[in-house]
């Protein structure tokens, strides 16, 4: 076996583990608990670290949520974070768009989970540290925390270093001979990896929902149509009669009746707009 072949091998069974793993965190996570520790979600205890600090139960402080981003590391503390944000909603909590944001950051995202917004991002010059500071010198990243809308945890109160697990996943991800590249995985999948999907396969198996889901729909989807001979009323309501009757969308019925809309795909309303970093001695 090569080293190529070995590092699949690998892969695969990471892949299988995750999966085992996500089945315990979706165990527990249904009864409010912790899959980690097995403990409810809203413990907390000082001398036993538990990646479910960073939800902040009661108790826990600023310092309390820098020593589980440090112990964990960057990867595996929003891993964890990440699966809780699909818990609730399947990706439409994770606003990770490239094209929204700083798109000059090395990484710029969001992800909610209840009364609760994360915001994590790392500037070309925080993954170059910033040489002659005292805080910051080396590759770090920061994190805005919000709870019911209140800032908790400012971008500035942190400079979270990098581990060294880290900075090899990010080597790797950069490096196009490398056989294995590190992911969210589809359980941690977020709005980019949602509006990656090619169009004709989102229309064709795109269902309506309930009012209730749609105020947790992850698209919004826009149809226009035209034609120079001009389109039958009667055309459109039977596109949309069938709509209601199937579930699935206007514009799959408007191509099943030899129509060709131009359909717009974009992240619904409801995904969250990222929190920008300010500057501290900016005044307002």
């Amino acid at each position: 076996m090569n080293q190529r072949e070995q590092v699949n091998e690998e892969a695969v069974a990471s892949q299988k583990e995750a999966d085992q793993e996500f089945k315990q965190f979706l165990f527990h996570a249904e009864k409010g608990e912790c899959y980690a520790c097995g403990k409810s979600l809203k413990t907390f205890s000082a001398n036993k670290p538990c990646p479910h600090w960073l939800l902040r139960p009661k108790g826990v402080k600023k310092h309390h949520i820098l020593k589980i981003l440090e112990r964990d590391g960057y990867h595996r503390s929003v891993a964890f974070l990440r699966w809780f944000a699909n818990f609730q909603a399947k990706s439409r909590n994770i606003n990770d768009l490239k094209e929204e944001g700083d798109t000059k950051a090395f990484f710029h995202w969001i992800c909610c989970f209840e009364h609760r917004k994360w915001t994590f991002k790392c500037a070309e010059g925080d993954m170059a540290g910033h040489e002659g500071t005292k805080h910051g010198h080396y590759p770090h990243y920061h994190v805005e925390m919000r709870l019911n809308g209140k800032i908790f945890v400012k971008f500035n109160d942190l400079h979270v270093p990098f581990t060294d697990e880290d900075m090899f996943w990010f080597k790797a991800n950069s490096d196009q001979d490398f056989p294995v590249k590190q992911g969210f995985g589809v359980h941690g999948a977020g709005m980019q990896d949602a509006m990656n999907v090619e169009p004709e396969e989102l229309i064709k198996n795109m269902r309506k929902g309930t009012e209730d889901e749609e105020e947790r729909a992850v698209y919004q989807v826009t149809s226009f149509i035209s034609s120079e001979e001009g389109i039958s009323c009667d055309v459109v309501a039977d596109a949309i009669d069938a709509s209601k009757e199937s579930g699935k969308t206007i514009a799959f019925h408007l191509e099943q009746s030899g129509l060709a809309p131009k359909v717009m795909i974009s992240p619904a309303n409801t995904v969250p707009e990222k929190s920008e970093r300010t500057n501290p001695r900016k005044k307002s």
